[in-house]
């Protein structure tokens, strides 16, 4: 396992929501974590608390995001285990998205300071952003 990864708490809460996947997106904040994942029956979609829209028929609020700061390659497997075993054996539920260049760890904002204290332990840094 890894230890010393360096995580970024982003400030904002966020929310995870569900459209039908012919539902028209558009999103345009490039300063906010968004995601949006689509397969052949839905879009997924996560963003600022904020960003709250009336497309979105299924809703979970209350999500607060860890960003992976520290750079590794695709090769490295051991990136999330490292995370998420600590979070695990603390019983804190995820919700994980990837981007090309890092990965997101969202957890229920009822559970963070349990999580964040975990993480610490487990040897990771968290560095609010």
């Amino acid at each position: 396992m890894i230890n010393n990864i360096e995580l970024e708490l982003l400030s904002e809460a966020y929310l995870i929501g569900k459209t039908l996947n012919k539902t028209p997106l558009s999103f345009n904040d490039p300063d906010q974590f968004i995601s949006i994942i689509s397969d052949d029956y839905y879009n997924t979609i996560i963003c600022p608390i904020h960003f709250k829209k009336c497309f979105m028929f299924q809703i979970s609020n209350g999500w607060r995001a860890l960003r992976i700061k520290s750079t590794f390659d695709f090769s490295h497997s051991e990136i999330l285990v490292s995370i998420l075993l600590p979070l695990s054996k603390e019983e804190i539920s995820v919700f994980i998205t990837s981007t090309f260049e890092t990965d997101y760890i969202l957890i229920k904002e009822f559970m963070l300071d349990k999580a964040l204290k975990a993480l610490n332990e487990a040897g990771h840094s968290i560095i609010p952003v």
